[in-house]
């Protein structure tokens, strides 16, 4: 017997003469779409029975009474904070899921989270609860550490942020870490800088999938000189004594860092002030109150991504594991501070 497929925007865009990206503007009310296009396209969606996802029923009835309506449809968030003082202390988790959260709303979903360090909660419970709930697409937010999860992935539409989910690989949307350092370096060069270090916190070196570290190697090789002792990882236990080891050896005349570290007022209890004595770029705003050139990661918008992705899977009908799991990339973006020097002006 032949699968029947489930009805897609792309359907609906050629039954009603108009493109997928009408089809999806329509649905959310675009004023971009008039009203009579609208209104056809909606006729063609419930002839073709796209409107069985609630989301769109939802809309449709919100078009046809002609005032604000709630779109009575949910995504899981999977949340794995240690605890919640984890989490109101990482402005990464906290942007991500502002985004998230905001772009949810605007495609008319409710974005619900499902923290699995609550009491009794285990991911085989969490699953019915879901089910439960006909919740049908789920967020997975960062893990403590990179690992595998236990999940029955194969019942939803799923989309992780982030490496840690090793296993099983569904589509991820991650920051363009590895551009992050082309970007930071591109900028220290324009600066005057030559001698450039990177530091590294290991726990998030491998959270990045070492992406930053790459990156460093790579831009090396292009200047054709790589040089491991420019590379310093940072332990947990007696960091900033290896830091002052390293610098007196390397003698780097700027640093990028990648890592939490209080890496300004290391420098500063070392007798180096920065500018004057050495730049310093932040490859993520871990710290913001040292006030250090970085890099804006887009945490925002990376969870606004994840959202887009997710709720595509859903009006396409696509659940479990993909067969070609996709990595999209958010790239971030320079951000200035006072701890480095101004660009060189050309002559």
């Amino acid at each position: 017997m032949a699968k029947i497929l489930p009805v897609t925007m792309s359907d609906v865009g050629r039954a009603a003469g108009v493109s997928q990206a009408a089809v999806s503007l329509a649905f959310r009310s675009d004023p971009s779409i008039p009203a009579a296009t609208r209104q056809r396209i909606f006729a063609v969606a419930r002839r073709l029975g796209y409107r069985r996802h609630a989301a769109i029923s939802a809309l449709m009835a919100q078009v046809r009474a002609r005032k604000p309506m709630a779109i009575k449809a949910e995504l899981g968030a999977l949340t794995f904070w240690s605890d919640r003082a984890a989490f109101e202390q990482n402005p990464t988790w906290q942007e991500q899921w502002r985004g998230a959260q905001a772009r949810a709303r605007e495609l008319g979903y409710a974005l619900e989270e499902f923290w699995t360090g609550s009491p009794g909660m285990s991911l085989r419970r969490l699953s019915s609860v879901l089910q439960a709930r006909n919740i049908e697409g789920v967020l997975v937010f960062p893990l403590p550490t990179p690992q595998g999860l236990k999940f029955p992935f194969d019942r939803f539409s799923a989309i992780a942020i982030g490496y840690t989910l090793e296993s099983p690989l569904v589509h991820r949307v991650v920051t363009a870490h590895f551009d992050s350092v082309l970007i930071a370096l591109s900028e220290l060069r324009s600066r005057g800088y030559a001698n450039i270090g990177l530091v590294l916190d290991e726990h998030m070196s491998q959270r990045v999938r070492r992406n930053w570290k790459a990156a460093f190697y790579a831009y090396g090789l292009e200047l054709g000189r790589v040089d491991s002792a420019a590379i310093l990882s940072l332990p947990s236990q007696g960091a900033p004594e290896r830091l002052g080891k390293w610098l007196r050896r390397f003698r780097p005349d700027a640093v990028l860092c990648g890592g939490p570290q209080p890496i300004r007022a290391w420098l500063r209890e070392l007798g180096l002030s920065a500018p004057a004595d050495i730049g310093i770029v932040r490859l993520a705003n871990i710290q913001p109150e040292e006030r250090c050139a970085c890099i804006d990661e887009k945490w925002r918008q990376v969870g606004a991504a994840a959202v887009d992705l997710l709720v595509g899977q859903l009006h396409r009908g696509q659940r479990g594991i993909p067969e070609r799991p996709m990595l999209t990339l958010v790239r971030g973006e320079w951000v200035e501070g006072d701890s480095v020097r101004r660009p060189i002006k050309p002559a």
